[in-house]
């Protein structure tokens, strides 16, 4: 285990064997990490959140309140996702949409959110930059290329609406809701080529 000395709890926090906490994690209330969870640097996690065995997130994050990710999901960094959203098993999020290595390109850094009450199903992939609309559910095994707005189920390869959600499966929003943005501090630091300046 390897738990920085900066990194802030809230109360209720539960922690498993071999995690890694970075310099400048900060987790709300009611936190449980699994087996071999890693967060990176500029992580920020709210509260009654769990995640998994073998979680990682690789920077700079915004997970909201009430949110699950399951085994093996990979947040990364420029990624936020809004309250009660669920993240499913082995998830790819992405923060970057041209692969650097060994190329003289421009680097561009995209920030992706996830909606309120989302549904991302296992094994899907999502490209950087895309917004992921409030209830939107994703099935499982997906490659998400756009951003997709409006509640429904989406799958397949190229990605699709299959069907309606079911109304009593929709999240309602408490009133006065806002959705997470990072501060500009936080993004000047870890983001420092991101576009939105």
């Amino acid at each position: 285990m390897s738990i920085h000395g900066s990194f802030i709890h809230g109360d209720n926090f539960k922690c498993g064997e071999n995690v890694i906490i970075e310099e400048d994690v900060v987790v709300g209330d009611d936190v449980k990490l699994g087996h071999n969870v890693t967060l990176k640097s500029g992580t920020r996690i709210l509260n009654d959140v769990t995640l998994a065995d073998y979680v990682k997130t690789t920077g700079i994050c915004i997970i909201g309140n009430g949110v699950g990710a399951r085994t093996g999901a990979c947040i990364s960094k420029s990624v936020i996702i809004n309250d009660n959203a669920f993240i499913g098993p082995e998830v790819m999020t992405n923060h970057t949409k041209n692969v650097m290595h060994k190329r003289n390109l421009k680097e561009v850094q995209l920030i992706t959110r996830i909606g309120y009450g989302a549904v991302i199903g296992s094994d899907s992939s999502l490209v950087a930059g895309l917004t992921i609309g409030d209830n939107v559910v994703i099935a499982a095994g997906s490659n998400v290329y756009k951003d997709i707005l409006e509640p429904g189920i989406y799958g397949g390869n190229p990605i699709r609406k299959i069907k309606d959600v079911d109304p009593d499966y929709i999240l309602k929003k408490p009133e006065g809701y806002r959705d997470y943005e990072f501060d500009i501090e936080l993004l000047r630091k870890y983001l420092p080529k991101w576009t939105g300046f």
